[in-house]
């Protein structure tokens, strides 16, 4: 028992940052799109070298790829279980409903089964990146319900976004946010607001909250499904 409050203290110690996290890049094109020069790794991977995050990118062309890079992943053995480890960040066509994957689109519960099923043993926090369009408010309390190990934050856009505003857009939140404590949403809302205002897409974060057991949306709406705060 004295163990195990030990290890809660340690996820809920305030003091902790988004800070050296490994940030999982994944490009995933059309088949039409694999020779073209619009991608954003090398201008994130900059980014997370400035900010002090470790960053490694993959081409993924299906689902089954998708599955075998994060059953890979979430064998990781943090030091530290206090604060997100890494960010999943995926670079690809996306809607409110799901993401491109290579040749293949996945909804977002079937994103969310996928990690749920990778993740099941991985219990460190971590967060999740859409660097695509949104054409509306994904509902990720849905997609995700009933997956033990969810993202603590996801980060998306709510409409459509140029790969140039959205490599931008990534690069500037993931220094941002080394500077943050991870329990601190009010700094978090901030960083979410700074995209907006510098016109690079409409930026939304989404926040677990377990004791609601719901993503607290960032800008909310009335009468959204996932809860605004």
């Amino acid at each position: 028992m004295v163990r195990q409050r030990r290890v809660s203290a340690a996820i809920s110690r305030p003091s902790e940052r988004f800070s050296e996290m490994m940030v999982f890049h994944f490009e995933t094109p059309r088949p039409d799109e694999l020779a073209t020069q619009w991608k954003e790794a090398e201008l994130v991977a900059a980014a997370c070298k400035l900010a002090g995050h470790r960053f490694h990118t993959a081409v993924v062309l299906n689902a089954r790829e998708l599955e075998a890079h994060l059953a890979y992943i979430f064998t990781w053995k943090p030091a530290s279980r206090g604060k997100p480890q890494f960010s999943l960040h995926f670079s690809g066509h996306a809607d409110r409903e799901g993401i491109q994957v290579g040749a293949t689109f996945l909804d977002w519960h079937a994103l969310a089964s996928a990690i749920g099923r990778t993740s099941v043993k991985a219990q460190f926090p971590y967060m999740l990146f859409i660097s695509g369009c949104g054409e509306g408010r994904p509902e990720f309390t849905k997609a995700f319900k009933g997956v033990e190990n969810r993202p603590i934050y996801i980060f998306a856009f709510e409409d459509e976004v140029n790969w140039q505003d959205a490599a931008h857009a990534s690069s500037l939140v993931y220094r941002f946010l080394s500077d943050i404590a991870v329990s601190d949403s009010r700094r978090v809302r901030k960083v979410v607001d700074q995209i907006r205002t510098l016109g690079l897409g409409r930026m939304l974060y989404y926040r677990w909250d377990k004791q609601s057991d719901c993503y607290r949306l960032y800008p909310g709406r009335t009468g959204a499904s996932t809860k605004p705060k």
